[in-house]
């Protein structure tokens, strides 16, 4: 294996996305490869300090992270799972014909790519 590279400390969303899936740190960490010595890739600990940004991260502990949350690394760093919810709930909110507005508009915007 080459040199790994490190991300920043930037923010992340690997917390809410452990959370979203209802695990704990040390049940994330048991779902991650281990090593060929017996040891996981990366400690819950080191998880921890991940997710409060005072531990850089290389993309083989990103994706390795992201397979164990069901998600793309991609979304680990750039998309908070809450946000979903977020979304759904203003359509709640909506009258009916605006509701259906609003759910058009978004499949004009899916099909648009």
């Amino acid at each position: 294996m080459g040199s790994i590279r490190h991300r920043s400390l930037g923010k992340t969303y690997i917390k809410e996305w452990r959370l979203k899936r209802g695990l704990s740190l040390r049940r994330l960490e048991d779902r991650l490869e281990t090593l060929p010595d017996g040891k996981p890739m990366i400690t819950h600990v080191s998880i921890n300090r991940i997710e409060m940004s005072k531990q850089p991260y290389s993309q083989e502990v990103l994706e390795a992270l992201a397979a164990a949350l069901d998600c793309s690394p991609a979304e680990l760093i750039s998309v908070d799972p809450n946000s979903e919810n977020e979304m759904l709930e203003l359509l709640r909110r909506l009258p009916a014909d605006k509701y259906r507005q609003a759910i058009n508009f978004i499949k004009f915007l899916g099909e648009a790519n």
